[in-house]
């Protein structure tokens, strides 16, 4: 295989804009090549998921230098600055905050009609059916390098100020990408300093919602309805927190309550494109 003199393939980026893609630097026209590249070249996206893939491998123990020693002796220090903001998120999520000034309509239009997640974020996400929770998904959320580098760059803008809007933000970005217990702690993190914003309460029942089915656990879904109904509460214009909380009550396995949660989410707006989703759930829960 033929080298460059930095050590990148000949054709393809050097490993300083991979990693400067993958930490969401980029400016917007560098960007959109690189992901063109990306579509082409299997090597690259390989480079890329496999240091996503490895900073998801470090001791729960491990900090600072000794994580990023370990990504760098198996990905190249390139790469391996790219993943640093990744250890961090998973390893000291609630020291990852997300966005205030964010570009949130970069992660919007990442995620486009992939829908990941069961529960409803806010922020103006599509509506779209639930994709099947496989392996092979996952590691597409995995492979979506627009993804990847939107939420990277939320990430970073968050490092250098973090404020509750920049908790929250984060804890957006590590759920669509499928960092479930992260998206918990961080969310949370922001609820703890801002305890008023409906909209978190309602992110982090999203996230209850995903490690709950995820971890199959009961107490996640308990949180979750507990979390959608203090944002109803704060705030009765948030229609997402509507639906999470009739999921919620769905999971837990409460049919007549979910029922009623559902018609008060499908009271909120006669033509949203979730009323279809919530009569099929409704059904669902008719059922015996």
């Amino acid at each position: 295989m033929d080298f460059d003199s930095t050590g990148g393939m000949l054709g393809c980026p050097p490993p300083e804009d991979l990693a400067a893609f993958a930490d969401g630097k980029l400016p917007r026209a560098q960007r959109a090549r690189i992901e063109a590249h990306l579509a082409d070249c299997e090597m690259c996206r390989e480079l890329i998921t496999d240091t996503v893939l490895l900073s998801t491998q470090s001791l729960p123990g491990e900090r600072g230098a000794e994580s990023r020693r370990r990504v760098m002796a198996a990905a190249g220090v390139g790469l391996a600055l790219a993943a640093s903001f990744m250890l961090v998120a998973r390893l000291q999520p609630g020291l990852i905050p997300f966005g205030e000034g964010h570009q949130y309509q970069e992660l919007v239009a990442a995620v486009g009609h992939n829908r990941t997640v069961e529960g409803r974020i806010t922020g103006g996400f599509a509506y779209a059916p639930l994709r099947p929770a496989t392996r092979a998904g996952r590691e597409g959320r995995e492979e979506n390098f627009a993804l990847l580098a939107a939420s990277g760059e939320l990430q970073q803008r968050a490092v250098t100020k973090p404020t509750a809007a920049n908790r929250h933000a984060a804890g957006v970005a590590q759920l669509v990408v499928g960092d479930y217990d992260a998206a918990v702690k961080t969310l949370e993190a922001a609820v703890a300093v801002e305890p008023a914003k409906a909209a978190y309460h309602s992110d982090l029942a999203a996230a209850y919602i995903a490690r709950g089915q995820a971890m199959d656990s009961r107490d996640d879904f308990s949180r979750a309805q507990a979390a959608a109904a203090r944002a109803v509460a704060l705030d009765p214009s948030v229609d997402e927190a509507y639906f999470n909380e009739a999921l919620a009550l769905e999971s837990l396995g409460q049919p007549a309550e979910a029922e009623a949660a559902y018609r008060r989410a499908l009271a909120r707006d006669p033509e949203s494109p979730w009323n279809a989703e919530i009569n099929l759930r409704l059904q669902k829960v008719h059922q015996p």
